[in-house]
């Protein structure tokens, strides 16, 4: 099993891709980014949204990361998201689960739709909170990842 949250989703596809004998099952938590916020604007107006849903305790905790890399090290981290088209690489994974959280900007229901319905046995999953659903919901995303185990292809 291989699970992926945010641009950390995008890396998981394509080692799904490169290593299909290693990864009975695949979920992508937040996958990013669909081809409007590929563009600063675009992210911009996302980040915006999801900013207003996430938790305030949120800021103490991931801006001395960002801080410490200075400004040049999460723009090209972004922009290198960006570029990527997980959308096309993921029609050759098997049994993709993706999650989303139901005010994640990031990924919001039509672009996790669509590369859920392109992807053989693609699902989705939609759980309370924005972005980082994953460390708010743990019970939650736990039992979705537990069940993609569950339901996992075997070689």
């Amino acid at each position: 099993m291989l699970v992926g949250h945010s641009t950390g989703a995008q890396a998981a596809v394509h080692v799904a891709l490169r290593r299909p004998e290693r990864v009975r099952s695949l979920v992508l938590m937040g996958p990013t980014f669909p081809p409007e916020q590929r563009r600063f604007a675009g992210l911009a107006r996302a980040y915006v949204r999801n900013s207003r849903r996430e938790p305030p305790g949120l800021i103490p905790v991931t801006w001395p990361y960002y801080l410490r890399g200075g400004p040049r090290e999460p723009a090209r981290f972004v922009r290198s998201g960006q570029r990527d088209r997980p959308e096309d690489a993921i029609t050759g994974v098997r049994c993709p689960v993706l999650l989303r959280g139901e005010h994640d900007a990031f990924a919001p229901p039509e672009w996790v739709d669509r590369p859920a319905s392109a992807a053989p046995d693609g699902r989705v999953a939609t759980l309370p909170g924005a972005h980082t659903f994953p460390y708010r919901q743990g019970a939650g995303t736990a039992a979705r990842i537990e069940e993609a185990a569950r339901h996992a292809h075997r070689p």
